[in-house]
């Protein structure tokens, strides 16, 4: 055991702070894609002293044992696709927040009514670091459902603060979410503990109800950063809303595509369109619905064009769906949104497809009867799986976490039989590396998005599963998955090429990632202009003259 582990251990012993065993960490060590780093230690401090002890002792052994030692903090570690809870530098302590104090709290002062916190009538809740989305949800639920949260396609049980840290997004009003942070409670480099906006003055009473407080903003200084250790975010939330219905927009070819997404961007700009608009090319719906049909080509890959198009043509796939939902409090209101949908796209070649969420739940319940399945089973079996991802697709609308999306991340798993055991693909050997370009919302910049991605991915013998989130109104955030067996030494070989080359060319041509993976960070992929860097730099020397939080994560 090396000096520094072994100075950490009797550390963690005396002060009865839970680490990781060998097992845990090498399950913590794992990822979805090759050449990453690992962490040397792992460790699970429960509250805010033990993680500023946890400080001074790294603090202690970089002066005397290893200068090059660093804790790498992270909430679960469920960051599959961009690095997982592997580190960006070497001689990592793992600082995971899983196990840290879990609160979720309805922001309030000295002046509300007993029981009545202001923040449960204005929509604004703390959560800590370990909360996940499933225990927001349940919260909600249980103080009587007038709040909704935003609900990503990541596990039920993955962290809120992670997320909102790393700049994601989900489906709903509130989906660009670090928009919607309104105060942080952070660890600095030097242990010192501090909130932010209004939470940081004195005899505050005014938490969260102004997201820029007094002085400089400094949230932004901990989302993407090596700054601090976020411990807890204050969020604002979405009232809950009466009436809901979803849309799907299924195109006839790329080019209607891009019709579609000019005419919906001033919807977007006039509120008429608030949730986030999601738009998937066939690949990425056939990912969605099915596994790998290896039986059908013979074990070959990729997937061949004819294969692709008997798919599509089987399951009524287009080349692209557009869907999103369109909220209200009353359907006179729905149905005017939904009427200037259907305007806006009058003479793009397309089928709209507009569901109240009473029809999609009633059509569910019916299609997934006893009796139905026994009269006709081929015709259930055939839109059981359409049905499922409308029915989850709708609950995200509304808030409302799901595992279900998970699966299509083992679509080239080969020797791999789905469960209802929960899913790790850390564990299983899935391969997926995601990398985010974001472009603006335009059909010239969607078309880049689409073109670059499709021809790269041909390239290196990946089928080009493509999903753009409309994310506000003038952003297209295009999501590409690579998805490859890590058991496959020649797919795990050309998946990090083909990681590169896109990167390389969305670099180019300045469409730069709205987030990265920790390979990106290492390569140096962030693009950042020399005074860009320069600046970073002069932040990270001024609060982390040691280098002890993350050296490399974004900075």
């Amino acid at each position: 055991m090396d000096a520094d582990v072994k100075s950490l251990t009797l550390f963690c012993d005396e002060n009865k702070i839970p680490y990781a065993i060998p097992e845990t960490l090498n399950n913590l060590n794992l990822c979805t894609y090759a050449e990453h780093l690992t962490s040397v230690f792992a460790i699970f401090p429960a509250t805010l002293k033990e993680i500023q002890i946890v400080i001074s002792k790294i603090h202690e052994i970089k002066s005397t044992i290893n200068k090059e030692l660093a804790v790498y903090p992270i909430s679960r570690g469920l960051n599959w696709g961009y690095g997982s809870a592997t580190p960006t530098s070497a001689h990592a302590v793992l600082l995971s927040l899983a196990q840290f104090e879990n609160q979720i709290s309805w922001i309030g002062n000295a002046f509300d009514p007993p029981g009545q916190p202001y923040g449960k009538k204005l929509g604004l809740v703390r959560v800590t670091a370990s909360v996940t989305q499933q225990q927001l949800y349940d919260f909600l639920q249980g103080e009587g459902g007038n709040f909704w949260m935003d609900a990503t396609g990541a596990p039920a049980d993955s962290s809120i603060v992670g997320n909102y840290l790393e700049r994601g997004f989900g489906h709903s009003e509130k989906g660009d979410h670090f928009r919607h942070v309104v105060g942080m409670e952070v660890v600095l480099p030097d242990g010192s503990f501090i909130k932010t906006g209004h939470a940081g003055c004195n005899n505050a009473s005014n938490v969260g109800i102004h997201k820029h407080g007094i002085g400089p903003i400094v949230e932004g200084l901990f989302s993407q950063s090596s700054l601090g250790i976020v411990t807890a975010i204050y969020l604002e939330l979405m009232p809950a809303k009466k009436c809901l219905s979803k849309f799907f927009i299924r195109l006839k070819s790329n080019e209607d595509f891009y019709e579609a997404v000019e005419r919906l961007q001033p919807l977007k700009m006039k509120g008429t369109l608030s949730s986030q608009m999601h738009c998937i090319n066939s690949h990425k719906e056939i990912q969605a619905v099915m596994r790998y049909p290896f039986n059908d080509t013979g074990g070959k890959t990729p997937l061949p064009k004819a294969t692709a198009q008997h798919i599509c043509k089987t399951l009524k796939i287009s080349p692209w769906t557009i869907s999103g939902a369109v909220y209200g409090d009353s359907w006179v209101e729905v149905w005017l949104k939904t009427f200037r949908l259907r305007k806006a796209l009058r003479g793009v070649r397309c089928k709209k497809i507009i569901l109240p969420e009473w029809v999609a739940d009633f059509a569910y319940q019916l299609f997934n009867a006893t009796l139905f399945r026994q009269l006709f089973p081929k015709i259930q079996k055939k839109i059981d799986a359409r049905l499922t991802v409308l029915k989850e697709m709708i609950n995200l609308k509304k808030g409302i976490p799901t595992n279900y999306f998970m699966n299509s991340v083992y679509w080239r798993k080969r020797h791999f039989t789905m469960s209802e055991t929960r899913l790790n693909p850390d564990k299983d050997k899935v391969g997926m590396i995601w990398i985010a370009p974001i472009a603006p919302m335009t059909k010239e910049g969607v078309k880049k998005l689409v073109d670059i991605s499709t021809s790269i991915s041909e390239q290196y013998e990946f089928e080009p599963a493509i999903s753009i989130t409309l994310l506000n109104d003038k952003a297209a955030d295009c999501i590409l998955s690579i998805i490859f067996d890590r058991e496959i030494a020649e797919e795990e070989h050309n998946a990090l090429i083909c990681y590169d080359k896109l990167m390389e060319a969305f670099n180019a041509i300045g469409f730069t990632s709205y987030r990265a993976s920790s390979r990106a960070m290492r390569k140096g992929q962030l693009n950042y202009s020399k005074e860009l860097a320069h600046l970073h730099k002069m932040l990270k020397t001024g609060l982390d003259p040691h280098n002890v939080f993350s050296p490399g994560h974004y900075l």
